[in-house]
């Protein structure tokens, strides 16, 4: 994983966070088996592209480069931002190759096209992040459930589940992934689980500094006379509510193989995991340290 981000021209930029191994522990506790290797890989792959674009949507471009991108993306034309920055054309070749060389496993692996819904899927994840730039360049504060909508798009788990899912071993045809992924209630729901995890986790790192957390606030404004605390309860119950369901609906008697379930019910499992001791992903604290050493570094004894 490190030798193919080296490899690529995203590695010379830096304003996006470098978090590969992160993402590559992320997907080993998601799933460790060796025959789900290709699974993993581009697990790890896309929580990569994933971060490049988040930070270039939140931090890097300005609304009219962003909109031009978007528009590449839902035209699927990489000639379209011939004329933006450099940094954003690395970035966003650097997202185009890759989606490109995992859709071409996805339908050797498959056997069929499924190039539309793949390119739904990254149309959808980054129009989510073309809202949440609106909303900042316009001084705009979304309800809570126009955020909440947006906002389990924008947690990627329309990209994360998808791909990986695809190269299971397994072939899925659209009965079958229609009960595992959308338009299904498990794929809402660890859409949502996602999201809450990690608006949770926000709250309290930003809290630590004096600042209100966006979920927090939004609630608040729909809700006048709640209280911070109330608030936070309430996201607090959503998020157990849903972790419920989605027990719930993973223990649901279908058609879809039990690995491919498996899949997606332990993508939130591992983000809760690594969010236990605060942002696991963006800081690196020791406890998680301890763990990535411990799995993925030290060697495991064996007794003779």
């Amino acid at each position: 994983m490190c030798r193919w981000w080296r490899g690529s021209e995203i590695a010379q930029l830096n304003f996006y966070r470098k978090r590969h191994v992160e993402f590559y522990f992320w997907a080993v506790t998601i799933i460790f088996e060796p025959e789900f290797c290709r699974s993993r890989v581009a697990f790890a792959k896309l929580c990569i592209v994933a971060a490049v674009l988040d930070d270039l949507y939140d931090t890097r471009g300005t609304l009219d480069e962003l909109k031009t991108v978007s528009e590449a993306v839902r035209r699927w034309n990489a000639s379209l931002i011939d004329e933006l920055p450099d940094n954003i054309k690395i970035a966003f070749q650097f997202f185009f190759n890759t989606a490109n060389e995992l859709a071409i496993d996805v339908i050797k692996e498959q056997g069929r096209d499924v190039t539309a819904i793949l390119k739904d899927d990254w149309q959808r994840y980054l129009e989510s992040y073309l809202q949440e730039a609106e909303w900042i360049a316009t001084a705009h504060v979304p309800t809570f459930n126009e955020y909440r909508k947006n906002a389990r798009a924008s947690s990627g788990m329309c990209i994360l589940n998808l791909f990986p899912l695809l190269l299971m071993g397994q072939l899925l045809p659209n009965n079958i992934l229609d009960q595992i992924y959308s338009p299904s209630k498990m794929q809402e729901l660890s859409e949502l689980t996602i999201r809450l995890v990690d608006d949770l986790t926000d709250f309290e790192d930003e809290k630590k500094h004096g600042e209100i957390a966006s979920i927090i606030e939004y609630y608040i404004k729909e809700n006048p006379d709640s209280t911070m605390e109330n608030a936070l309860n309430h996201i607090k119950e959503s998020l157990h509510l849903s972790l419920e369901e989605l027990n719930r609906e993973f223990l649901k008697e279908d058609s879809v193989p039990l690995c491919c379930k498996k899949f997606t019910f332990n993508i939130t499992r591992g983000l809760q995991f690594l969010f236990r001791y605060g942002d696991g992903i963006s800081v690196s604290n020791k406890e998680l340290k301890d763990q990535k050493f411990s799995i993925l570094v030290d060697p495991v004894p064996i007794e003779e």
